[in-house]
């Protein structure tokens, strides 16, 4: 499996939150984003199997029921602890923790999914990202398909709060 078959899990909370914090979204809108949510479940997206030839897994299967369990909160903080691993540069950029702050977020609203499956299953993305780069990024035609082997962070510019550095490639 693709570190980037995390984008499948993270549409989903995005959908919920974006659900919860515009309950009035027009209905246009609200039909379209579950249509597509509903295509992620369905198995029709462009990540998983397809992104990775060694995936043991169909997108559609990463959504099967998980066995029941009994939720523990206190699971939630191994998230974070299993980041620690890939967080000393950026990785994909900036994908783990995207993915990572995501599930800590959605989990710790619902904790009743907290199980020791669904934990697990967000450290075993987290471990995918262990050894890879900083990132790439398509940046047209002209210039293709960019790949940064190191990533290193700079002081914020004028304007932005310290807690956010700009990252630029080494």
């Amino acid at each position: 499996m693709s570190s980037m078959a995390g984008h499948l899990g993270a549409s989903l909370i995005a959908g919920y939150f974006i659900g919860k914090q515009r309950p009035n979204l027009e209905p246009e809108v609200f039909n379209g984003i579950k249509d597509d949510l509903g295509r992620v479940i369905g198995g029709k997206s462009v990540f998983g199997k397809k992104m990775s030839k060694r995936s043991k897994l169909t997108d559609a299967e990463l959504f099967d029921a998980f066995p029941k369990q009994k939720p523990d909160e206190s699971l939630i903080d191994g998230i974070a602890e299993g980041l620690e691993k890939s967080i000393d540069q950026p990785r994909q950029s900036g994908h783990n923790v995207i993915f990572a702050s995501l599930a800590i977020r959605a989990l710790r609203e619902q904790p009743k999914f907290a199980t020791p499956a669904v934990v697990d299953g967000i450290l075993k993305l987290m471990a995918l990202f262990e050894n890879q780069t900083p990132g790439n990024g398509y940046y047209g035609k002209e210039k293709g398909r960019c790949r940064f082997p190191s990533l290193h962070l700079i002081p914020p510019t004028i304007g932005l709060p310290e807690a956010f550095p700009t990252i630029v490639p080494s």
